[in-house]
């Protein structure tokens, strides 16, 4: 896998509340993870983990899903942001997506150091799935910055969760 490094500045004289940012990993061009029904594409919450395949939600269609990082606050949406996103009524434990590849053999994470919401799209042009890193608020002429990784493990879902964690860990040193 890689590890990566996000950063965001504000070059204008506002300050900047509640930023998150969208990291799209598009699985329509990786196609062994490419999972056209969600039953492969998978989040932990209260200790156990959930298949996106079946995920109520209050409102959005049911090509597009997110789910809240526990401890985290819903953030302003807009109507049509609400109309097209549902979150699931669980939420993640941890901040960790990921999608077992189509043989069973790997699975492909991913995470950020703080992690807002995690997102999953059926679309075919997108096939995606995200781990959107929290920036918080990012005064006038500063920025903020955020690490990530994306990585491929073998074994089961427990243990790419511990590869993950493990990287994430290694941030903040």
């Amino acid at each position: 896998g890689w590890v990566a490094t996000l950063t965001i500045e504000n070059r204008t004289k506002q300050a900047w509340k509640n930023v998150v940012s969208p990291v799209c990993l598009l699985l329509r061009s990786a196609p062994g993870f490419a999972d056209p029904d969600w039953s492969r594409t998978f989040f932990h919450s209260d200790g156990e983990f959930l298949a996106y395949r079946g995920r109520q939600t209050p409102t959005g269609k049911p090509i597009y899903r997110m789910s809240l990082v526990k401890g985290e606050r819903q953030i302003e949406r807009t109507r049509r942001h609400i109309n097209k996103w549902g979150f699931t009524r669980r939420q993640s434990d941890d901040g960790i997506i990921g999608v077992v590849s189509r043989d069973g053999q790997s699975i492909l994470t991913t995470s950020w150091s703080r992690v807002h919401h995690l997102q999953a799209n059926l679309k075919a042009t997108f096939a995606c799935i995200h781990g959107n890193p929290w920036l918080g608020a990012i005064p006038a002429g500063e920025s903020r910055t955020v690490q990530g990784c994306v990585l491929l493990s073998g074994g089961g879902l427990e243990e790419a969760w511990k590869n993950t964690r493990q990287v994430l860990k290694s941030f903040a040193k």
